[in-house]
């Protein structure tokens, strides 16, 4: 992947986004404050690259100019509108992994796929109504998801959520028994729990995916600016032990599962922590850009 000589990026803060930043205005201000010191704040999430950048349409919130979707899978130039990173699996393994999923208990509704450009999800009149009303711009396909994982470009990521540990842990044996190129991220989804929904959920992705180098490629692809890192799950927990390595910043969101917040806090010896949302440490950093005097023990 070629280096890019322009805009010149001299920091990057890469944050995930459900459960570690709030979409709001204030959000905003930080990130012009960033862009107006060369610096930016890029988005690392497991949802699609279009989702992500929807929400925060939806939210008046500027995206800048790469979001890294699909857990790390894909990286988007927003500018150039193309993929720098686009990792894909073979689409027999995602079949396979389907049929284990609704073989073992799990419900198709709850399962969902992406390609990098198109999030797929179960056809239903909830789930029409839902992308209809929340996400009107969306690119998000409500099919029947057997059909279109025969008929769809390569799959980047699929997932499959649930309310039974026991789903989860019979899924992460069949993915290691597969033997095949693939990994899988946890993750525990507090605002579905909230709504009464199923909030466990694996995500599974080509082998050399992962939220630390899709940080990595693009810090190489930008000419290795220093960066920082913000999360709040099991789906971060590389990217953080990656800035840790790096000697860098890394930051955990925590307050929203007590239980995971202890398994992350073990994991991340050190690791600084924030309640609520990574916002006020993001605003702090860049203030700091500004006035050195700012955050000067960042």
């Amino acid at each position: 992947m070629p280096i890019i000589p322009a805009p010149k990026v001299k920091y990057i803060i890469f944050s995930d986004l459900d459960g570690t930043l709030e979409l709001s205005p204030e959000l905003n201000k930080s990130i012009e404050l960033l862009e107006k010191n060369n610096a930016m704040l890029v988005i690392i999430s497991a949802r699609s690259v279009p989702e992500v950048i929807e929400m925060c349409r939806r939210k008046g919130i500027k995206v800048g100019r790469y979001v890294i979707g699909d857990n790390g899978g894909t990286i988007y130039d927003t500018e150039k509108g193309e993929f720098l990173k686009h990792e894909s699996m073979d689409n027999e393994a995602a079949k396979q992994l389907l049929e284990e999923f609704l073989g073992i208990g799990g419900k198709l509704k709850e399962v969902r796929f992406s390609t990098g450009k198109r999030h797929i999800v179960q056809e239903s009149p909830e789930a029409a109504a839902y992308y209809r009303n929340n996400m009107p711009t969306f690119r998000v396909l409500v099919t029947n998801i057997r059909e279109s994982l025969g008929q769809a470009d390569k799959v980047t990521m699929i997932s499959f959520r649930t309310d039974s540990p026991e789903i989860i842990e019979k899924m992460k044996q069949f993915i290691a028994n597969l033997n095949l190129p693939l990994v899988f991220n946890t993750q525990t989804i507090a605002f579905l729990k909230e709504e009464g929904k199923p909030n466990l959920s694996i995500d599974i992705s080509p082998m050399g995916t992962g939220k630390d180098t899709a940080c990595e490629a693009l810090l190489n692809i930008l000419g290795n600016p220093e960066f920082m890192c913000a999360g709040n799950d099991s789906n971060d927990l590389s990217m953080l032990e990656y800035a840790i390595s790096q000697g860098t910043a890394a930051v955990l969101v925590t307050g929203q599962d007590t239980e995971r917040d202890k398994e992350l806090i073990a994991a991340l010896p050190g690791i600084e922590t924030v309640s609520g949302s990574a916002n006020a440490f993001i605003a702090e950093f860049a203030h700091s850009l500004s006035d050195p005097m700012v955050g000067s023990d960042k």
